[in-house]
């Protein structure tokens, strides 16, 4: 959810988007939200250096006629974004797709956990958990730590006596500048058809 794409679930008559109006509860802090729209946790002030995990819930009302027969409904996250390496050190780590969800995600659905979410592809077959009526969609997304270090001072490196090596640490420490977190995407809700996956 600091972030998530819009969910889908697929129905009849398409796709059904769930990424607006979600109650985003920030477990550490004890509070709670009104998400209009999903974005990442970093553009809000009061959770721009945030770690930890927040719950995004909802309820969805769906048709008996929503659920066809043979056929799966899946809660995408959307696709990630590819990115091209631009200036970076050659030697250096660096994933070149944006998630749609920071870091991770477990999809609960009327109480009962469907599964996680962390990689591609980020969808969740979720058929056998909804039923016709009201439904209760719980997602909780947890972070780096790397958010709360980056609103900290750069720490001292005691045991060195180099200056090279204090600034090596100084380096190091600007790597957990503050990333996009939490679920910044969509939902949406997407039936597919047995017949059309097995083509």
């Amino acid at each position: 959810m600091p972030p998530v794409k819009a969910g889908s679930v697929p129905s009849l008559a398409g796709e059904l988007d769930l990424s607006a109006d979600w109650k985003v509860h920030f477990l550490r802090q004890d509070r709670t939200v009104d998400y209009r729209t999903l974005h990442s946790w970093t553009n809000d002030e009061s959770t721009l250096y945030f770690s930890g995990q927040a719950e995004y819930a909802k309820t969805v009302e769906l048709p008996q006629s929503f659920f066809a027969r043979d056929s799966s409904v899946h809660l995408d996250f959307g696709r990630g974004t590819p990115f091209e390496r631009q200036g970076q050190d050659e030697s250096e780590m660096i994933a070149l797709l944006d998630s749609p969800v920071r870091e991770a995600a477990e999809i609960v659905v009327n109480g009962k956990s469907a599964g996680f979410v962390w990689h591609p592809p980020y969808e969740l077959d979720v058929t056998r958990y909804l039923h016709a009526g009201t439904n209760r969609l719980r997602i909780l997304v947890g972070n780096l730590a790397t958010n709360e270090m980056a609103g900290r001072a750069a720490p001292t490196i005691a045991c060195s006596t180099s200056s090279t090596e204090n600034d090596l640490g100084r380096r190091i420490w600007t790597i957990f500048d503050r990333c996009p977190r939490g679920s910044s995407g969509g939902f949406v809700s997407r039936r597919t058809d047995r017949d059309e996956i097995e083509r």
